[in-house]
């Protein structure tokens, strides 16, 4: 028996010692991914932080290590350039912080926050970046780190004024500049100004936008001696230019718009020389300089994209969800055998049902990503087409100008822009036919989505068959108000339109009818309506949908119609 006792006690210290080693490792690994993070070593792969979380995620390690582990794969996420995975696992390690305990690790809390707030400032959602800079700065006093406390809020005066909220921004600006002051960091108390000025130009104060301008480029210390900006500060130019436009100084304001130029900000360069030139008069550059803002602007809404922080907060609730019926499985303390033949038929049940759902979501994103990119080349052409026909007419107007003049050399310019105005011509032509060609595709598209979705309901099938079909009962009011429910459902943008200029209830089924591709023969011996009935409903649906008299137009303005609510 004492043998026994003797092998038992050793099997424990061996398994202890080997626990023991483990947690130093792991300890050591965790120190190191920390290290990495602090100085800006990329993670290249998640298998340290999950190696982390595995060993952490127990109730028996304390909270605080917890959310260090989870914090350090959402950076390797974050490094990886996957946004929703990061912050799905940085709200996870905030929420496994303890803040009503004393030993509580407030320093990796706030930094779990402001990894989150840069997250939603790439993903364009000031409200959530926001929020999350409010805790970033209310953790970092808590952790007695007053410069970090003063940088959160200085950080979020940018979102207060994405959300324009200007006087949040000069209250939060002037708040961080008295606490940089307190805490000695002068040349940081300047720095704060950038954000105040822009919103003081935008608001017509000059004097207050001068009175920033002047301590940040005194005190800022991002100034050499010839006036000249450190490499990464140069948008605010913008501003310069933006206020000696706003006092009159054009030539001043001209020089540094076009600065902006040379640094790739093409946007705010191209808006500003157009708006300078608007002053003096200059068509010439009006015209070049609108186009030029025009593709500029294009192409920074093309970089704007909020779908994938916002999937991935949707997915972050699900996976929430999913974890906390995973921890009641485990504190209901099922025996092993029950588990696991649990687990396992859930599994094949997912593994089954994820098959299926694959093959059909597949086959679902290839169409609506082609639909998409084709919608997209449809909406740039009418812009395009929109721009030309400004130009157009501008060109036309300087020509008809120049005809009445007599001067020789005015004679060669009006010739020159009246090939102009030919070749604009034939470009505005091409881009009509294009035009065309997409309304064709989309229309077709939209044809084929009605035919995956609503062609299935089987009033509809119902409605179609009867006239296919000998010895197919005829449909009942009962099957048409069905058939209207399923377009509420399938189409609820283009139904809730009908709705608002108040259409009978003749005149919407009329419409639905004609949507779903029923000819006008077929929708009156649907209804069991005579011809003039019928017309009348078109005539009025017509007017109350699209302001037009008479039924000619009718079929292709409600085909117009559901393709601008499926965009």
């Amino acid at each position: 028996m004492k043998k026994q006792h003797l092998l038992l006690y050793i099997a424990a210290l061996l398994l202890l010692s080997a626990c023991t080693g483990e947690n130093r490792r792991m300890q050591a690994l965790l120190e190191q991914a920390e290290e990495m993070n602090r100085t800006d070593q990329p993670f290249l792969s998640d298998s340290i932080g999950k190696a982390l979380v595995r060993h952490y995620d127990h109730g028996w390690h304390s909270r605080n290590l917890r959310m260090r582990a989870y914090y350090m794969l959402g950076c390797a996420y974050r490094d990886m350039g996957e946004a929703p995975a990061a912050l799905h696992y940085y709200n996870v390690a905030a929420e496994q912080a303890d803040t009503s305990s004393a030993d509580c690790d407030y320093s990796t809390l706030f930094r779990v926050y402001g990894q989150m707030a840069m997250i939603y400032e790439l993903q364009n959602l000031p409200f959530n970046e926001l929020e999350a800079l409010e805790s970033y700065s209310k953790y970092a006093l808590l952790a007695k780190d007053t410069f970090n406390y003063i940088v959160g809020i200085e950080r979020s005066v940018i979102p207060c004024q994405e959300i324009g909220d200007s006087i949040e921004v000069l209250q939060r600006t002037e708040k961080a500049r008295r606490l940089y002051l307190k805490f000695g960091h002068r040349e940081y108390s300047a720095r704060v100004y950038p954000t105040a000025i822009y919103v003081s130009l935008l608001n017509g104060n000059y004097p207050r936008a001068l009175h920033y301008m002047d301590i940040f480029e005194k005190e800022s210390g991002l100034f050499d001696e010839e006036g000249n900006i450190v490499k990464g500060h140069e948008h605010y130019y913008n501003s310069k230019g933006l206020y000696y436009k706003g006092t009159g100084r054009l030539d001043s304001a001209e020089y540094y718009f076009r600065r902006l130029q040379s640094y790739n900000y093409q946007l705010e360069s191209s808006e500003g020389l157009l708006s300078v030139y608007e002053e003096t008069g200059n068509t010439d550059s009006i015209v070049k300089y609108s186009r030029l803002h025009e593709q500029a602007l294009m192409q920074w809404r093309g970089t704007r994209q909020a779908e994938a922080i916002i999937q991935s907060s949707a997915m972050y609730r699900y996976e929430r969800n999913q974890q906390i019926a995973e921890q009641k499985i485990r504190d209901t303390k099922i025996s092993l055998y029950l588990l696991l033949f649990s687990l396992s038929t859930f599994a094949i049940i997912i593994l089954l049902s994820y098959i299926k759902y694959y093959r059909i979501k597949t086959l679902a994103w290839r169409r609506q990503e082609e639909y998409r990119q084709l919608t997209e080349k449809y909406t740039s052409a009418i812009k395009e087409y929109q721009q030309k026909t400004k130009d157009y007419e501008l060109l036309e107007k300087n020509y008809n100008l120049l005809r009445q003049t007599y001067n020789d050399k005015e004679y060669e310019i009006a010739d020159e822009t009246s090939n102009r105005l030919l070749q604009r011509y034939q470009e505005m032509e091409n881009l009509k036919s294009r035009i065309s060609d997409y309304e064709q595709k989309i229309a077709t598209m939209a044809a084929n989505g009605i035919a995956d979705s609503i062609d299935k309901n089987r009033h509809v099938i119902k409605c179609r068959e009867w006239f296919e079909r000998k010895n197919v009962p005829r449909p009942n009011e009962n099957d048409l108000n069905k058939l209207q429910s399923a377009f509420k459902y399938h189409y609820p943008r283009v139904y809730d339109k009908m709705q608002e200029v108040r259409l009978s209830n003749q005149e919407l089924l009329v419409c639905i009818l004609l949507i779903l591709g029923f000819d006008t023969y077929k929708v009156t011996t649907l209804l069991d309506k005579t011809p003039q009935s019928i017309s009348n409903s078109k005539s009025k649906a017509n007017k109350k949908l699209f302001g037009e008299n008479g039924t000619e137009n009718l079929e292709k303005s409600l085909q117009r119609l559901l393709r601008c609510n499926l965009m």
